[in-house]
């Protein structure tokens, strides 16, 4: 079995009293799965248990978005006008190599910037074909969605965890 997920939002969001400068990869058009942390907890206990799942590709999601869509969601249910920030991710193979040997750290940091240049940039973190998905093996499991999310944030400062 092999579960695949998609790019998790967390469970505690703080709302900063100030600008929020929103950080844009690429165009911001690319479309990237989305899932509350909490339910791809709760997904994968059902996957793990589930007879149909076994030997087989499953993916997890709630949503698909793309950052553009995050962040017009955010700024209306905010009602905060986010200032935004293009940001230019390059795959390792287009960067000179820096040293780890000086900074340990880096290694995690370049994976990172490799992780966003394929979900944001190339659009790889979408539902692959032939995978089964969550969303069609439980119908009776409602995820929580980004607008959800950040609405709950909105409302009582904090978000619950999965339903």
């Amino acid at each position: 079995m092999e579960v695949d997920g998609s790019y998790p939002y967390g469970t505690k969001p703080f709302l900063p009293a100030g600008p929020v400068t929103f950080k844009v990869i690429g165009s911001g058009d690319k479309p990237n799965a989305v899932t509350h942390l909490p339910d791809v907890g709760n997904l994968v206990a059902r996957i793990v248990l589930d007879p149909r799942t076994l030997n087989q590709k499953v993916f997890c999601m709630a949503e698909t978005l793309t950052m553009n869509q995050m962040g017009r969601i955010y700024e209306e249910e905010t009602g905060k006008k986010l200032a935004l920030s293009k940001v230019r991710a390059q795959p390792r193979a287009s960067r000179r190599p820096p040293s780890t040997r000086t900074n340990p750290e880096l290694g995690l940091e370049l994976d990172m910037t490799d992780y966003a240049v394929s979900r944001w940039i190339r659009g790889n973190n979408v539902p692959p074909e032939g995978s089964l998905k969550s969303w069609e093996l439980y119908l009776d499991y409602r995820t929580v969605t980004w607008r959800e999310w950040v609405r709950d944030a909105v409302r009582k400062g904090s978000v619950d965890g999965a339903r």
